[in-house]
């Protein structure tokens, strides 16, 4: 066994001069040998632990053994300290600054440990499925880089306290920079949260269609401070985030079906026996298309209008994409026609109708074929007015007579 006084020039040193030296040199040969020990524990321990990890489909333990193996170091170092200054006898004020130094090293393997963790939020999906948390993709990088601050604002505080250290002053500046910076970029964080919210939410995805605030297009893009929106005509419209999450948003692209709803007027000439037949060969038509929601199908006689006799058809179609259902309007529109031509029926169209029994008796009409009644139509005005006879005569009774 070596014994340090076999050395000669330890024997020629004072007494009080060679316990030192031989303390220091035992505390340098404990932490060599902690060191050293450090590596027999990577290489007896940590490489078994990874080789067993990967060997499993299981990502939690490849986790851990990432997360353990960089903070060891820092805790072999601690441990190295402690010990070194337990062999050294040193006096009380470098006894309290070793001790510092260690628990100092210890609380940097700690963050460490927790700064390699964060890179595994959302990775993995044992920790989903113990956990039943999702976190979007999307977030992830704004996520971990806040945590990382979070954390390394903690891990300071925690250090200049260790070292008596009075943080005070330095979190309430932080808190005044904090509020000076967060007024100064209010637009900025109010974009980001929208970002978050959008992205969390989901209300809608790239490629969609959709319709917000008048903007109305397939969205291209999400970013962290806007969206960008193609419209029909092709315009890039770019919409702040902030304003878009507060807004009423309609996404055309996740209808499950689209409905029919329109009305068709026919004329009063058509007879009730007619009617009856017409409504239950549109039914019929309705119910023989594929696409086409048997139970919502709806055709009534609703309303005696004033220019047609009208019939409510409804119905929903399993024809979710728009040009779909453009096509499936027109093929259901021809079919109403074919109906109407086969019967004989016709459509109505807005008209006006004005009667005139009689015309002034010392004005006769300047055409001696003329009839007594006048059929205008006019296509802007929906309704149909009579206008009675004794109208026209109290105002030709009140007329002047030519021979006056």
């Amino acid at each position: 066994m070596l014994n340090p006084f076999d050395f000669e020039f330890i024997r020629m040193l004072p007494p009080e001069t060679r316990g030192w030296v031989i303390r220091i040199i035992a505390a340098i040969v404990v932490f060599l040998v902690v060191v050293l020990l450090r590596r027999v524990f990577t290489w007896a321990i940590v490489a078994p632990l990874r080789s067993l990890a990967n060997r499993t489909e299981n990502e939690l333990d490849d986790n851990i053994v990432n997360i353990v193996e960089p903070a060891s170091g820092y805790i072999v170092a601690a441990v190295a300290l402690l010990l070194s200054a337990a062999i050294l006898e040193i006096g009380e004020l470098e006894l309290v600054l070793m001790n510092r130094l260690a628990r100092s090293l210890i609380v940097v393997g700690v963050a460490v440990a927790l700064f390699q963790a964060i890179d595994h939020i959302g990775a993995s999906s044992r920790l989903i499925s113990l956990t039943g948390l999702t976190i979007d993709k999307e977030l992830m990088p704004f996520l971990r880089t806040g945590l990382r601050v979070v954390l390394i604002a903690v891990v300071l505080v925690v250090i200049l306290q260790e070292w008596e250290y009075n943080v005070s002053g330095l979190i309430a500046g932080l808190g005044l920079g904090g509020l000076a910076f967060s007024l100064a970029a209010q637009d900025t964080v109010s974009n980001l949260f929208g970002f978050s919210t959008i992205v969390t939410d989901r209300p809608f995805v790239v490629g969609e269609y959709i319709s917000a605030d008048g903007v109305e297009g397939v969205v291209e893009r999400v970013g962290v401070r806007s969206t960008k929106i193609r419209t029909l005509d092709q315009s890039l419209i770019i919409v702040p985030n902030n304003k878009l999450s507060d807004s009423i948003i309609t996404n055309w692209s996740r209808l499950s079906y689209r409905r029919f709803n329109f009305t068709i007027g026919l004329t009063y000439t058509t007879t009730h026996t007619q009617m009856r037949e017409f409504l239950q060969r549109v039914r019929d038509a309705l119910a023989a298309q594929p696409v086409v929601r048997e139970d919502t199908i709806l055709v009534r006689f609703n309303e005696f209008s004033s220019s047609s006799l009208d019939v409510l058809v409804r119905c929903d179609v399993d024809l979710p994409d728009w040009g779909d259902w453009v096509a499936g309007r027109e093929q259901t529109y021809l079919a109403i026609m074919d109906i109407v031509d086969e019967m004989g029926l016709s459509m109505a169209f807005p008209s006006r109708s004005l009667y005139v029994e009689q015309f002034p008796s010392d004005q006769p009409p300047e055409d001696p074929q003329a009839t007594s009644m006048l059929d205008l139509h006019h296509q802007t005005d929906p309704a149909r007015v009579a206008s009675n006879g004794p109208a026209q005569q109290d105002e030709a009774e009140n007329a002047p007579s030519s021979g006056v």
